[in-house]
Order: C-alpha cells, then structure tokens, then sequence
C-alpha cells in the first residue's frame, strides 16, 4: 500500500512540474491515474457491495432534496410574506430583490413604510382593506426613497425646513395606500431599506412605463440629487448608478432654474444638506 501510494505521488509530482510534456494532460490523467489505480478501487470496493435497490432509493433521496430545496426557493420568493425590516436578508439586498406592496403610512418627506404583498398572491392581497390598527414596526416595511434627499420635516428636537412639511403633505396624498414597487439597494444608517421607487398612475399610463417616484420629485422642485456617503440610486450596474446620479443632478438644476417647488422663494430654497450642515454647527 506504501509502494502504491509512493508511485502516486511521483506520478502526480512528474505531472505538476510538466515532465510529461509529450501527453496531453487529460490523457495522462485517465491512462496513468485513473486506469489503473481510481477504477480497480472502485470496482473492488465500492461497485460491489451497493445494490441495485441502494442505487434506486439513493436517486429518490437525491430528487426528494432537489424538490424540497426547490419547492422552498419557491415559497420564499414567491408566497412568503416579509413583515419587517428585520426580515429582509443581505441576499435580498445583493440581488436588488424586487418588492410589491401598498403604502399605509408616509413618515417623512422622503420616506414611508409599505405592507409587502408575496408576488404569486399580490392580486388577492391588492383586493383586501389594509387593518387600520396595526404595529407599523412590526407589520411593514420602512423604505428610504434612494438618489434624493428632500427638505426635513421637524423631528428629534430639531425644526423642520420651511418646505418640509408641504412635501411631507404632498407625498403622502401621492402614495397613501398606493401599489408600489420597490428594489432593495442597501440598509442606511437607520435600519431602513434604501430602494428605489415606482408607482403606476392611470395618468402616466400613456407612456407605457411606472414612475420613477426619485425623478418625479426632483422634476417638481420637492428634492436635491442625494451626495454622500452610501449614495445609491437606481437598481442595475454601477455605471447605471453613476448615469443616474448625472441625470438626477440636471433634473434638480432644471427645478433650480424654472423655481419649482422649494426653489420658488428664497426662504424655502437651502438644500437639506446645507440645513443638516447650519444645525450641526
């Protein structure tokens, strides 16, 4: 046995350092290696003593696992309900999961909590009245729009900006128990889920296409373009973000220039980064 193994490990020593130049690799492999010393093995040892019957409830083993493994797959993406933030997994966050749910709550100007409808039941969860007593916590999802940053509302002992309440108001006739779609980009600093937003309204079905609710807040003056730490804003590749970020930076210059929204007054015009920034001085 010593001999035999000695002889293998020359084999492989002559194979690794190329001195067998003159075959090919998968050659050498099957008539020095496997030939005759990995198929006598396996015929003496192995072939022998499993059954047919062994055989034959191993493959059902094997299909059994293969379909639960499936089956569960299936049910998690399709028919598993995700109740909080605590639920969503890194995977989740990796893959830049899809999500369908309908907004109960709006908590601030640029972010609201959506109860999540599993895909393969969302048209029977679209039909049923939202509970008007639940525990938002546990029961919803807290989303932080991404690529925008809008005025602030009063929060924390802090006083809001002039505009924040007025977008706060907006947004919330705006998506108040509205279907949207979401894609998970990242977690914040907050233990919200940055993604970003679409919803579909009978007016912009003409064009065939959702909403993109960053781009509309941005055309109407009710955001700045988001810059900073963590800045994500569109769901695909990173030149995709970084073309969005550009597209973004024109719509919120546009806004700037025509006096949309914020921009119309010179008192409701300091961007909510400036605002962070004097309050933290």
């Amino acid at each position: 046995m010593l001999e035999e193994t000695f002889k293998n490990l020359v084999l492989w020593k002559n194979y690794i350092s190329q001195q067998v130049v003159s075959s090919q690799p998968a050659t050498f492999m099957n008539n020095k290696i496997y030939k005759p010393y990995i198929q006598p093995l396996y015929t003496e040892h192995i072939e022998k003593k499993i059954s047919p019957e062994l055989i034959h409830n191993a493959k059902i083993a094997a299909c059994t696992l293969l379909l639960y493994g499936i089956g569960r797959r299936i049910y998690k993406s399709g028919f598993m309900r995700i109740k909080s933030n605590a639920k969503l997994t890194e995977r989740d966050f990796s893959i830049q999961r899809k999500l369908i749910g309908r907004v109960p709550h709006v908590g601030d100007s640029d972010n609201f909590r959506i109860i999540h409808f599993p895909p393969f039941l969302s048209p029977i969860y679209s039909l049923l009245p939202m509970q008007k007593k639940m525990k938002l916590s546990e029961e919803t999802i807290h989303v932080r729009i991404a690529g925008i940053d809008a005025p602030e509302c009063a929060h924390f002992g802090m006083p809001g900006q002039p505009y924040g309440e007025h977008v706060k108001k907006w947004l919330t006739e705006f998506l108040k128990n509205e279907k949207v779609n979401v894609y998970l980009l990242r977690n914040d600093q907050y233990g919200r889920a940055v993604c970003s937003v679409y919803v579909r309204k009978w007016w912009y079905y003409l064009w065939l296409k959702r909403l993109n609710l960053s781009e509309y807040m941005l055309k109407k003056g009710y955001a700045v373009c988001y810059e900073g730490e963590g800045e994500v804003y569109v769901e695909g590749s990173k030149n995709k973000n970084k073309s969005y970020k550009n597209y973004y930076k024109s719509l919120e210059e546009k806004a700037r220039k025509a006096k949309k929204g914020m921009w119309a007054k010179a008192s409701t015009s300091e961007s909510p980064r400036d605002y962070k920034r004097r309050m933290k001085s």
